[in-house]
């Protein structure tokens, strides 16, 4: 959703100020993708914008919750910050099911509840 918003503002300010991205595509060149191609149309990435927002009022408003959801952390790349996952994530959880912590709406909401 980035890319395709950077390409069109690109686009809009060398090319055509009425220009519009239809579709965005991407190519994973690494060993471990096997040259994967994905490619989305911009219709599809129109929610991005307001999951953006909500993600950047989390942080805006203090919290730095970590995720509720141990499957998160399968690929990411901090995991020995955390040393363990389950604990971590059932934190998360803990805190987002108390109703006392109203600066983690938008967390509540971006993951359905």
């Amino acid at each position: 959703m980035l890319y395709l918003h950077t390409i069109e503002a690109a686009l809009r300010e060398r090319v055509d100020p009425k220009a519009v991205v239809e579709r965005f595509g991407y190519f994973f060149p690494g060993v471990r993708a096997h040259g994967l191609r994905m490619d989305w149309n911009a219709s599809s990435l129109s929610a991005g914008t307001a999951i953006l927002e909500k993600l950047c009022t989390i942080i805006a408003d203090g919290s730095f919750l970590a995720t509720n959801a141990k499957d998160d952390c399968e690929y990411c790349d901090y995991s020995t910050i955390c040393r363990d996952a389950a604990r971590v994530t059932g934190i998360s959880d803990r805190l987002l099911m108390e109703p006392g912590y109203p600066q983690l709406r938008h967390f509540r909401e971006l993951r359905g509840g």
